[in-house]
């Protein structure tokens, strides 16, 4: 029963933490497209 109940809580946690890690990605990607811009740029195409 209790091994039940933390892997319950154990899978919505996961949820949670993949869903909040999804969106950092996504942010984190646009923020990395940007930064990749910048420094190729700054690198000469590299």
């Amino acid at each position: 029963m209790i091994n039940k109940k933390t892997k319950a809580g154990n899978v919505t946690k996961n949820v949670i933490k993949n869903l909040k890690e999804g969106v950092e990605s996504k942010e984190n990607k646009v923020v990395k497209s940007r930064i990749k811009i910048k420094t190729t740029k700054i690198k000469g195409g590299f």
